[in-house]
């Protein structure tokens, strides 16, 4: 049938029959809060209420919303247990709250967090006053900017006070008295001596005194060893006596909690002392020959002119494995066709060391073709690497970097300076770079992982756009110098033309995001240098700070850097970088 497209009903008869149904509530009141019941709202009196179950504000279990002594109020819950209230001025709540997201009094909750500031659930928090409380339901862990317990349970922090001591790298202090005394350092007054072969006593008709870090004194009475028949060890167990040394022939009677070895000792052959080894006070040491390894004693630890003629058994000199040549004086003196000589065949000739006459002069060579010290009896010469315990210098024109040119390039290098110059030709580079910098070349090798500081003064010509220079360390293939972007793993300075300006720009890079800044837009002769400590980077020029990188600082293992100058154009500009050969790479 038809469906009527007319309303059916009168929404303003409902609401005047709502009224008249509904009219008690509105006698005898009149104003804004005259309780009535209108379309779209409920307004209840001074002194009415809704509630369900509850018999009045926060009594029983359901709710209960309107006036309580004249006050508006709110409860919902079982008064009793778990429940939600509002007094009329504070809104409080019992029993669990449960929510996989918001924020509470500036703390954010999220599916696996309860954390100020930033999230951070890694290691320390990078900001101070951060600090997240993790649980995925498996793992959990607290976190703060200077303090975290991660997954397993371990604490890690600047540092500690624990029941009066403190604790911070690398040391222990505040020891209070009656501590451990197994792992506390300590001092002793005993003398221990030996008496025979078999026999080793201590302080004889003297008290001596043990004292230990925290300020605790023991006083050792005078005793011994007895006949020993075994390796002994003689040691403290306040648990026995406080003022007896005790001994015995088994090691872990020795340590342990409340003990501390003071000595060892062992018997010897009839005729002779026994053997000691004091750990704190006096006493001589007395060791056996069988226990001294072969090859082990060398001139070092022989006294200057005790072993004399009547301890060499020998009728030449030959009998001492040696050809010595000529002795004068206690002397080797080499005379005009003598020399000495190691692995090298003459002066400066293969690989090894010689020393002596060649030709004209007294000469010394060390090392091989390309990397040598040698004296020719005139100059001084080194090539390669000069190794300076964790120090790397690579000042000096002929040290051993490798020149790798292409187009039109052009590596000068003098005695003072190395000029870098790409020449007319489209796509040119000129490049100038050391070996990677790996144990071969120093006993530590040199990765993108602690501290490094690496300066050279420098000054460019460049005034084309399409021209691109670079000074730092990097690791791997060559730095990009067809542009200012590369993520390649490195810490260094960019220079090029904007058009404008020449700018140098800081740059660095992890691998796969490049950090930079613009740090000058001087000519002239300029100090670049920077120096990285961790995830921190500074860079100065002419000793002023210019910027400080955080970002992208690369780290860990991977290949070995190297240093690295060039300079390469796009178009024919001839531009060219001077570098002074005073550049140095220095670890710490």
């Amino acid at each position: 049938m038809p469906i009527p497209l007319t309303p059916q009903f009168n929404i303003d008869e409902i609401i005047d029959k709502l009224r008249k149904e509904y009219a008690p509530l509105n006698h005898n009141h009149s104003g804004s809060d005259t309780p009535r019941i209108e379309f779209g709202q409920i307004v209840l009196p001074a002194y009415g209420y809704i509630r369900a179950g509850q018999s009045a504000y926060n009594t029983g279990t359901g709710f209960y919303l309107g006036a309580d002594d004249g006050t508006p109020r709110f409860s919902i819950g079982n008064s009793a247990g778990n429940y939600l209230i509002w007094d009329g001025a504070n809104l409080s709540i019992t029993g669990i709250l449960t929510a996989t997201s918001g924020a509470i009094g500036g703390w954010t909750i999220d599916a696996t967090s309860i954390y100020t500031g930033t999230e951070d659930h890694t290691g320390y928090t990078a900001n101070a006053g951060d600090i997240t409380i993790y649980s995925n339901g498996t793992d959990s862990s607290i976190h703060a900017k200077n303090w975290y317990i991660d997954t397993a349970g371990n604490l890690t922090c600047a540092g500690a006070t624990i029941g009066g001591s403190t604790i911070s790298t690398p040391t222990i202090t505040g020891i209070q008295s009656g501590s451990e005394i197994a792992i506390q350092g300590w001092t002793s007054t005993l003398v221990f001596t030996a008496t025979a072969a078999d026999t080793v006593n201590w302080s004889v008709g003297n008290d001596e005194t043990i004292t230990l870090l925290d300020g605790t004194v023991y006083t050792i009475v005078a005793n011994d060893t007895g006949a020993m028949a075994a390796l002994t060890y003689i040691y403290l167990d306040i648990a026995t006596s406080i003022t007896e040394l005790q001994h015995s022939d088994t090691a872990s009677d020795a340590v342990g909690t409340g003990k501390i070895l003071v000595a060892i000792a062992e018997d010897n052959a009839a005729g002779s002392d026994a053997t000691i080894q004091v750990f704190g006070g006096a006493g001589g040491m007395v060791i056996k020959a069988a226990n001294i390894a072969a090859d082990t004693i060398t001139a070092n630890e022989i006294l200057a002119n005790t072993i004399t003629a009547a301890e060499i058994t020998g009728t030449t000199l030959s009998g001492i494995f040696a050809d010595l040549g000529t002795i004068t004086a206690g002397n080797i003196t080499i005379d005009a066709s003598g020399y000495i000589k190691g692995g090298q065949t003459a002066y400066n000739t293969g690989t090894g060391f010689w020393l002596g006459y060649d030709t004209t002069a007294y000469k010394f060579s060390i090392g091989d073709a390309n990397n040598y010290f040698k004296y020719d009896g005139n100059i001084l010469n080194i090539r390669g690497l000069i190794q300076m315990g964790t120090f790397y210098f690579l000042g000096n024109f002929n040290d051993g970097l490798t020149e790798d040119i292409t187009g039109s390039a052009v590596i000068t290098r003098d005695l003072l300076m190395t000029e870098l110059k790409t020449g007319a030709t489209d796509d040119s580079i000129a490049r100038l770079t050391s070996p990677e910098i790996t144990t071969t070349l120093h006993s530590d090798e040199l990765t993108f992982s602690g501290k490094q500081k690496f300066g050279v003064f420098l000054t460019s010509s460049i005034t084309g756009i399409d021209t691109f220079a670079f000074a730092g360390i990097l690791e791997g293939v060559n730095i990009n110098i067809t542009s200012v972007v590369d993520t390649i793993r490195h810490i260094g300075f960019y220079i090029y033309y904007d058009g404008a300006d020449r700018i140098i720009l800081a740059t660095n890079a992890n691998g796969t995001t490049q950090t930079t800044t613009q740090v000058s837009t001087a000519n002239g002769y300029l100090s670049l240098r920077f120096e990285r400590v961790g995830n921190n980077i500074k860079f100065y020029i002419n000793d002023t700070l210019q910027a400080t990188h955080t970002t992208n600082v690369p780290s860990g293992g991977g290949d070995s850097p190297h240093i690295e100058f060039a300079i390469g154009n796009n178009v024919g500009d001839d531009e060219n970088l001077f570098i002074s050969n005073n550049y140095q790479l220095v670890t710490f």
